[in-house]
């Protein structure tokens, strides 16, 4: 008899207090939109110190509006990091871009200052920052790298 061994990646955070707001949308009928996601919007700005917050249904549908709100389109590159899930690729694709794998520190899985500074060029229309396994990626560094070079940066 074969048997198979996982190692689990992560583990989501529960509490009671979450499992009482997941049933209460899910009892309500209305798993996006309506007066959940409008309390979480107006919560969610208030919190981040914004005008306005919006929710999307996924990760990539963030991606795809954030990136399409910064003008990235068919004659854009993107550049993400080589080691992670697909969809900010994917994202980029979706509208048209052409896409740039940057590779990451060995150490922390994620982009780094010397991958980002070695992958940049002027063709570069957006750089991706992703914050891989809870290890967060050097977001003052990308952020002066790109700022530098007038290139926008998503994380």
């Amino acid at each position: 008899m074969t048997t198979s061994a996982f190692i689990r990646l992560a583990t989501p955070y529960q509490s009671p207090v979450i499992e009482d707001a997941v049933l209460s949308v899910i009892r309500s009928g209305w798993l996006v939109a309506k007066s959940h996601t409008q309390r979480f919007e107006i919560k969610l700005s208030e919190y981040l110190g914004r005008k306005h917050a919006v929710a999307v249904s996924s990760g990539t549908g963030a991606l795809v509006a954030a990136m399409a709100a910064l003008g990235i389109g068919p004659q854009s590159t993107v550049l993400v990091p080589a080691f992670t899930f697909p969809a900010p690729a994917r994202a980029a694709v979706f509208l048209g871009a052409q896409v740039r794998l940057c590779d990451v520190d060995a150490d922390t899985f994620n982009v780094s200052a010397a991958t980002v500074s070695a992958a940049l060029d002027e063709s570069v229309s957006l750089v991706v920052g992703i914050d891989q396994f809870g290890a967060p990626c050097p977001a003052q560094e990308l952020s002066e790298i790109c700022a530098h070079r007038g290139i926008p940066l998503l994380m």
